[in-house]
């Protein structure tokens, strides 16, 4: 599973663009979830969710980003990532990329 660690000031410039996707609140929470590695089991008992609705807003989340799976979540953030004012500045907002 690819995962990406944000820096604080990072995580809330991603949560600030999936607002601006029109994610929900609770398709917010699990993207970032998804971003940073977590299992559907760990999300689920996080978020006292079932498997089924968790993949009912796996499926919105997709759409909406357009992407096809949740694999496909963190190269989309590093794309946002590129337009963030401070990424050219070299400020560390992503601090540990696994792939």
């Amino acid at each position: 599973m690819r995962t990406l660690v944000l820096g604080e000031s990072g995580r809330l410039w991603v949560k600030e663009r999936f607002e601006e996707m029109d994610l929900t609140p609770q398709e917010r929470r699990i993207a970032m979830m998804l971003l940073e590695g977590g299992s559907s089991a760990d999300i689920c008992g996080r978020l006292f969710i079932t498997i089924n609705t968790l993949k009912f807003h796996i499926r919105h989340i997709n759409r909406k980003l357009g992407i096809g799976s949740r694999l496909e979540l963190p190269g989309l953030v590093r794309r946002l990532l590129t337009g963030w004012p401070e990424h050219e500045a070299g400020s560390s907002i992503l601090t540990r990329c696994f792939v």
